[in-house]
């Protein structure tokens, strides 16, 4: 696929496989119709998949995923950030430093101190009279909790995960594996392109300062899509590493030439966190399909058994509010209602199970669905009749989402029933595609179930009117033609609604 002389040639980067993530293939097939695309990421971590490869209209170009030290990352950004700054980016290198070296030499010697307390141990309990001595060596059993339940050991965790060393823990590792990667690799294949790119499309802020580094180098023109509120995105996240990645954003921010989020909300906040504007806002919305959906037959059809099919698809992560759903879905009546739970089975979807277990739900009118592939999602939430959108407001990252299942439910053509989050309600209200309840009222979930399973005309008028939202304005086409625009250096010209003039149809 070799780039012609009029096409603007466009390097998307992304710090991880570039399949996982539907929006950096959405960007790609879209900005393959007028320009010469490249997706530059990195391999899975068995390596299996072909370096280079066909996407659709574009290059997709996979690197070895390899570590790199800690402060490899920030020694990098020295190279992005004017003179007059480098005392904030130096200061961002010891300090981390200095305050991973008071957590991790603790921990060193505890570990010493450890296997040095277990060799003695063993000692003993080899010597002739350990016997009379191994009840005293032996640790306490750790009691549950009265109740059961595992709510101590949950709050336990939790403690622990919001801990300043979990912090720079947390820190630490991202720099290592995740922030460190991009900024040697990428760099490193970008120095080497005989031709360099007029225009680099940075995923995320793990991939900015490579886009920076770039411009600084070559000119080129950076894009910055922001697919979440980074410093927030972490629920457990404290002041140490929110202060770090708001200061790499507001320093990186300002050397890009254009910013792009996934909403108006989202961009208002980071707009008034970094002094910045504007910044532009493109929905994780799915691209509108040329022929109409298709369902797909699963286990779900058979365990409804003619009840209403109610569905929560996604990643199971903390917070997300799978166990709140599991918990409201012991007021709904299970005569009218079943609730299906699908994804790629991790210890948070094994904790669901146990808790559907334990109120009585599991294989009742609580389900647990296999995982299908990126592609198949909008085929399997079309069996459905509802879907679910449970994430807690709480916490910012959430509030302020566009999940990916609120586009991929209504181009299903499913009724929406979500928890009161800022976006998705305001979504839903401008479709009329919906209903929301609110986790923290008893009954709240129950109650908009149950109005959706007694009302076959307003069920069935949610649902067209989603199909309709979907097809006519919440699409990929709808807003794409605001990168095109970025991509050239242009100023995107939109709509009252905030899609695309010209868009595409």
């Amino acid at each position: 696929m070799s780039a012609t002389a009029d096409r603007l040639r466009v390097l998307m980067l992304c710090a991880h496989e570039p399949t996982m993530d539907p929006r950096v293939k959405w960007s790609a097939a879209s900005a393959a119709r007028s320009f010469d695309v490249t997706v530059l990421g990195f391999n899975n971590a068995a390596g299996s998949l072909p370096e280079q490869q066909d996407g659709d209209g574009y290059r997709l170009v996979r690197l070895p995923h390899k570590f790199v030290a800690v402060l490899a990352y920030p020694r990098a950004f020295l190279e992005a950030v004017p003179p007059h700054l480098w005392p904030v980016a130096v200061l961002l290198s010891p300090l981390f430093a200095l305050l991973l070296l008071l957590v991790a030499l603790p921990l060193a010697l505890a570990r010493i101190m450890r296997q040095a307390a277990l060799g003695i141990r063993s000692a003993l309990l080899r010597h002739p009279l350990g016997r009379h001595v191994e009840p005293f060596l032996s640790a306490p059993a750790r009691r549950p909790s009265e109740d059961g339940s595992g709510e101590e050991e949950e709050r336990r965790r939790e403690r622990s995960l919001g801990s300043l060393r979990a912090r720079i823990s947390y820190v630490s590792n991202l720099l290592r594996m995740q922030f460190g990667p991009p900024a040697l690799w990428f760099t490193s294949y970008i120095d080497s392109l005989p031709t360099k790119p007029d225009t680099i499309h940075c995923n995320d802020l793990d991939t900015l300062l490579v886009g920076v580094v770039a411009r600084k180098r070559y000119g080129c023109r950076v894009v910055y899509d922001a697919h979440e509120y980074y410093p927030h995105c972490d629920p457990y996240a404290r002041w140490l590493d929110i202060w770090i990645f708001s200061a790499i954003e507001w320093l990186l921010l300002r050397r890009t030439d254009a910013v792009v989020t996934i909403n108006q909300p989202m961009a208002e906040q980071m707009s008034a966190a970094y002094g910045y504007r504007p910044i532009y806002a493109v929905p994780n919305a799915e691209p509108r399909a040329d022929v109409a959906v298709v369902p797909m037959r699963t286990a779900m059809t058979d365990q409804s058994d003619g009840r209403l099919k109610c569905l929560v698809q996604g990643r199971y992560s903390p917070k997300r509010g799978m166990e709140e759903v599991i918990e409201g879905w012991r007021h709904v009546d299970p005569r009218k209602a079943a609730l299906f739970l699908r994804g790629p089975e991790n210890e948070h979807s094994r904790r669901g199970r146990e808790l559907a277990a334990r109120l009585g739900l599991l294989d009742r009118s609580v389900y647990f669905l296999p995982a299908v592939t990126e592609d198949e999602l909008v085929a399997a939430a079309a069996e459905a009749d509802i879907g679910i959108i449970p994430y807690l407001s709480d916490f910012m990252i959430y509030e302020y989402a566009c999940p990916n299942k609120l586009a991929q439910y209504m181009h299903a053509g499913l009724a929406l029933l979500s928890n009161d989050l800022a976006y998705v309600r305001s979504v839903i209200e401008w479709g009329h595609a919906g209903l929301i309840y609110r986790v923290g009222e008893s009954g709240s979930l129950a109650a908009a179930v149950h109005r959706l399973a007694d009302d076959a005309d307003l069920l069935s008028r949610l649902k067209q009117a989603a199909t309709e939202f979907a097809r006519e304005t919440f699409n990929w086409q709808a807003y794409s033609p605001i990168f095109d625009a970025l991509y050239r250096g242009e100023t995107p010209q939109l709509e009252a609604d905030g899609t695309a003039t010209g868009r595409l149809h």
